[in-house]
């Protein structure tokens, strides 16, 4: 399975195996996978069966898109409110 940046479509390669052989479960280099298990909200996609939605960012849309994604720190204990920060002030800090 060859896996894809969601933004811009680059091809992301393996930190394991060449890009034919990459299990769903292997990490990429320079990108971060997201998974998702639906959301109440969404009309599109919210199961109830365990499965889950898997999508990749390479680090350089993440850095080209910072200012839309969110740093959030949650200290224990768990009442506490959590930091939120957006990843370009994170990533300034």
């Amino acid at each position: 399975m060859i896996k894809k940046c969601f933004k811009c479509n680059v091809t992301l390669e393996s930190s394991i195996s060449s890009d034919e052989d990459q299990e769903l479960d292997e990490p990429t280099l320079n990108s971060i996978a997201f998974i998702s298990h639906g959301n109440y909200g969404s009309t599109i996609f919210d199961p109830m069966d365990g499965s889950y939605l898997e999508i990749y960012v390479c680090d350089q849309c993440l850095v080209n898109f910072k200012n839309k994604v969110y740093h959030i720190t949650r200290n224990p204990p768990i009442e506490q409110e959590p930091s939120i920060q957006t990843l370009s002030d994170y990533l300034d800090s």
